[in-house]
């Protein structure tokens, strides 16, 4: 949205999304766009996946119960991005791991409650290893 609101004027803009980016960050591009231009017409295709909708929600979820977040992912992979984005939005500390084995655990020194979620490309072991591993290393907390 930053970067949009630095575009050049322009008769008409065209915005198509990459299905893994947050619907959230879609329409703040378009704001931006809309906002710095109002005399341009702007057209949205908006091709967010449901998948990533989801995803945003469950984390949603999550952040009535965890005091942080763990998302399971590469950090540089857009789902992992945008849940990360989402949880800080929402007031939560939010972490990206990409396997359990680079989980810093004195990140979470007096944190309770953790919640855990994964990017669209996250393997199932990343997120059952993390998930295990603060099992085991949290003596069962």
């Amino acid at each position: 949205a930053e970067q949009a609101a630095l575009l050049p004027f322009a008769p008409k803009f065209g915005i198509v999304c990459q299905t893994t980016i947050s619907k959230r960050h879609a329409q703040a591009v378009a704001e931006a766009i809309r906002h710095r231009h109002p005399d341009s017409r702007l057209s949205f295709l908006d091709t967010t996946s449901p998948a990533m909708w989801e995803r945003e929600r469950s984390v949603e979820g999550l952040s009535r119960w965890a005091e942080t977040v763990i998302v399971a992912g590469e950090g540089s992979e857009s789902t992992v991005r945008a849940l990360i984005e989402t949880s800080r939005r929402l007031g939560l500390p939010a972490h990206a791991v990409a396997d359990a084995g680079s989980l810093d655990l004195r990140l979470f020194a007096g944190v309770s409650r953790i919640g855990l979620t994964a990017g669209e490309f996250s393997p199932d072991a990343v997120v059952e290893g993390t998930a295990a591993r603060l099992e085991t290393e949290r003596g069962g907390e």
